[in-house]
This record gives structure tokens, sequence and C-alpha cells, in this order.
């Protein structure tokens, strides 16, 4: 997100210009904009795409918005089905529904998608993750996304208690190995993008679970640690205030 004035900031998904007008508020300058679908939108749901610029609640609507005013793709339809939204994002689709969903090449009149199997909705930690992936309930529309360690030995999962709940996040992390002075310190991350090593051997394993990491070296075990055979994802548990589970996919009764 661009502001007048250098003021910058970019979302994971969405990338939007804001230009402040001088006699009226923020005005929402979206990728794509300049396409006729884009246009079409922003000068008939100015007010709806502004309102989803800032609001977590549209659940990322505008990466949708993007996506379909560049390249008329079936994010047009998505952006065109208001079911199961509220709010600015429900006002979004509506206008989008009623004023532009020819021109994008959206079928206002199709069947909305068939509802989620789980409760959450999951996707990547990170835009670059490859393995990880976090699930939350009631922040965003509940999607059909696996986030698990099953079938996934390099990842840990780990929920907080009163989980599944909403205002909780599950995360599913992977075990990263790197090099220190006295040998290697394994710990879960959630940027698994850089092809680290994924076990840390040595003479002496120990386990902390009070940082949660596993190291190797010379050195022998502190007190609090735990000697281990060697740092690998089954030495490692989660993070105090969080338990383990198998997945973070919770799907509905």
């Amino acid at each position: 997100m661009v502001l007048a004035g250098g003021l910058s900031a970019c979302f994971l998904a969405a990338c939007v210009l804001v230009d402040f007008a001088p006699a009226g508020g923020a005005h929402c300058r979206f990728a794509g904009v300049d396409s006729e679908c884009g246009r079409c939108v922003a000068d008939r749901c100015s007010a709806a795409v502004g309102a989803c610029c800032f609001d977590d609640a549209c659940g990322g609507v505008i990466a949708d918005v993007e996506d379909c005013a560049a390249k008329s793709s079936a994010s047009c339809t998505h952006v065109a089905d208001g079911s199961d939204r509220g709010g600015a994002h429900a006002d979004l689709s509506t206008c989008f529904a009623k004023e532009c969903a020819s021109v994008c090449g959206a079928d206002a009149d199709a069947a909305p998608p068939a509802p989620a199997h789980n409760l959450t909705h999951c996707g990547p930690s990170y835009v670059t993750s490859i393995d990880t992936c976090e699930c939350g309930i009631g922040q965003a529309a509940a999607n059909d996304t696996d986030c698990t360690e099953v079938g996934h030995p390099g990842l840990r999962c780990c929920a907080p208690d009163g989980w599944p709940g909403p205002v909780r996040t599950c995360e599913c992390k992977k075990i990263i190995c790197v090099g220190t002075g006295a040998g290697c310190q394994c710990q879960l991350g959630a940027m698994d993008d850089q092809n680290r090593a994924t076990e840390c051997p040595g003479a002496i394993c120990c386990y902390d679970p009070t940082t949660v990491t596993c190291s190797c070296g010379s050195a022998p075990c502190h007190p609090e640690e735990t000697k281990v055979a060697s740092c690998t994802i089954a030495a490692l548990g989660c993070e105090p205030g969080l338990h383990h589970v198998d997945t973070c996919t919770v799907p509905k009764p």
C-alpha cells in the first residue's frame, strides 16, 4: 500500500495505492484499476472498495478485486458472491455484482460456492511459506484447506488453550536447524522457504523446554535441559501456553 506523502505498506496478498483527496478522505487505488473492469469498480463501487482497503474483516477481498481486474479470472465470481459474508465485504460484493459483474466477466447468477466442510480458515503462515500454515475460526470465511502435520514429518502443530475457538490461532511450524559456533541448534519456525537443515546431530544434544530449542555440541546439558539422542522434530515440543495437536484444521461436526 502506498500513501501519498511517502508512507508505504504492503499486505501479504494485495498492495493498494491510497490517494488522499484534499477535500474528502482517502481513495483506495488498487492494482488493475486501469483495466476496463478496474475502472468500473473504481468508478461505481469506490466507497465500498475504500471501506475494505483498511478493514481486516473484509477477509482479503481486495486481493480478489485486484486479480479480477487484472485477469478477469474466477476471482471475479468470488468477488460477486456475497453469501456468508457481512459488513463492508458484503457491501462491496453487492455493488460489484450489480454494477460490474458483466464488465468484468463474472457470472453474477452463478451458484455460490459450496460451503466449506471445516470450521477453520487455514492458509500459509507467511506469503513465502511452503509447508508451514495456520488456522483461525471466525476471522475469515471457513475454507477446506488442510493444515496438519499428518503426512508432513517436518511439521509440529501447536494450539493454544481453548482451541478450537474464536480469537485463537493454531499453527503448524517446521523444524529449522542452523549452525552455531559450538555445533548446531534447532527450533520451530514459520519461515520455511530457505531450505535449511531439519536435523542436528552431535556428541551431546540437549532440549530446553523453556526456550523450545534443541542444541548439539560438546558441552553437557544444563539442569533444566533434557539430553536427547539428536535434535529432530520428535525432540521439540510446543511453546509454553500451547499444546501439541495432530492437525489445526477443524472439520464441522
